[in-house]
């Protein structure tokens, strides 16, 4: 099974920031997850958020300020919103990466900055998988690079997903923790596809995702696991 920090170690410090993955890191996870956007100015940028202003001292959306203006903004405990390429510094190729996508319009940069990555040899293209509910980026995603790992987030019925999703050659669903049932994932344990559930915080989330073999545990708290 997968331990999955989600939005680094988002329980024991400021969600997607510097700590956060650093905290991932100590815990010898076997993968982190990131959310990625693109701001204004044509950077990625790690924030789940559309704006700033949940979890620092700014206020503005992402995609309407400049790299310069996000940065001169910190979270409650003094960091600085981190770029992608600040993210794959820090990790440093010490676990996989499965990245969120949160922009549709930034999919052939965010390609571009995984093989800038890949060719510094600190990484592989195995270490990535990048997840989204849209179903045409993961599709433009497998045109463009046929190697890269993709994962279909799903917060709702897994089988009608299923069937729209048929013809995507997954390597993950990443389901909402309420769909963790036995019955609604045969149809994809059958296709050979991961399962990895979100947000899974609680005892009895973990036990219950233990019990249905799910294959990764994303969580704020990854050291319950």
């Amino acid at each position: 099974m997968y331990r999955i920090g989600h939005r680094g170690a988002g329980g024991h410090a400021v969600e997607n920031t510097a700590a956060a993955i650093r905290k991932a890191l100590e815990m010898h996870l076997n993968m982190i997850e990131l959310d990625v956007r693109q701001c204004a100015t044509g950077e990625l940028v790690i924030c789940h958020d559309r704006s700033i202003n949940r979890i620092t001292n700014g206020i503005g959306l992402i995609s309407k300020l400049a790299l310069s203006k996000i940065k001169s903004h910190q979270t409650i405990d003094g960091q600085k919103i981190l770029t992608l390429d600040e993210a794959l510094e820090i990790v440093d190729g010490r676990c996989l990466i499965n990245l969120h996508l949160k922009t549709a319009d930034a999919t052939d940069l965010i390609l571009s900055t995984i093989e800038k990555a890949i060719k510094s040899k600190k990484w592989s293209v195995r270490h990535f998988i990048l997840a989204s509910f849209n179903i045409k980026q993961l599709t433009k995603i497998k045109k463009i690079n046929p190697k890269i790992r993709i994962g279909l987030l799903c917060l709702r019925n897994t089988v009608n997903v299923a069937r729209r999703a048929k013809k995507l050659n997954l390597y993950s669903l990443h389901i909402y923790r309420r769909l963790m049932k036995k019955r609604g994932l045969e149809t994809w344990r059958k296709r050979g596809i991961k399962i990895f559930a979100w947000t899974v915080n609680n005892e009895r989330g973990i036990n219950r995702a233990k019990k249905l073999k799910i294959d990764g545990i994303i969580s704020d708290f990854p050291d319950r696991i």
